[in-house]
């Protein structure tokens, strides 16, 4: 009897501050759709998606959370059990960045140490007004990936997600029951900037 692996399924859970445009990059990759009139998230929404990945296929269960300061609050219990984190500012604002390390601290109190943090800076399309130096520096300091995008325009939005896909967790593709072939399979780890 034959028995057909099940996909191994992965929580993606994006944080940040109040309008830096984690809704419309979810829904310029799930949806290939741009709006300006996306209203704040309430408490917490959710997509999936199918992707393909080196170690094959997996649903991702992308979660957007809100960033308005009342419903910090839910955080905790929107990013538990994630895989990967990611933390999106904002490239148009010039103290957009500097929330960023408080939004990884929140999150790194609620999930394992395994989880993945990957930091977004979004509206590319706009002039850009935070220091990018600075960010890289920072990026290779801290061993986390920083991916540049717009959701307006699409720029990066496939960009963020191969990173996401690139950082699962090869070991649930096993347990699922997909064949992994490790030595294939190891790359050299390559910076992002």
């Amino acid at each position: 009897m034959n028995v057909s692996p099940s996909k191994p399924e992965f929580k993606i859970v994006f944080v940040g501050d109040s309008s830096v445009g984690k809704t419309s990059i979810i829904v310029r990759y799930s949806n290939n759709l741009f709006s300006s009139d996306n209203q704040p998230t309430i408490g917490a929404a959710f997509v999936s998606k199918e992707v393909t990945s080196p170690y094959g296929q997996a649903i991702l269960h992308i979660w957007d959370t809100a960033g308005q300061e009342r419903y910090r609050s839910l955080v905790p219990m929107y990013s538990r059990g994630s895989s990967i984190a990611i933390i999106v500012f904002d490239t148009s604002d010039e103290d957009g960045f500097t929330s960023v390390e408080d939004w990884i601290a929140k999150v790194k109190e609620d999930v394992t140490p395994e989880c993945k943090i990957i930091v977004v800076g979004n509206k590319l399309d706009l002039e850009p007004r935070f220091n990018r130096e600075y960010v890289d520096d920072w990026s290779k300091k801290n061993d986390i990936p920083v991916v540049y995008a717009s959701a307006k325009s699409g720029q990066g939005i496939d960009l963020i997600f191969q990173t996401v896909v690139s950082a699962l967790p090869q070991a649930k593709f096993v347990l699922s029951g997909q064949d992994v072939d490790i030595e294939n399979n190891k790359k050299e780890k390559k910076s992002c900037c």
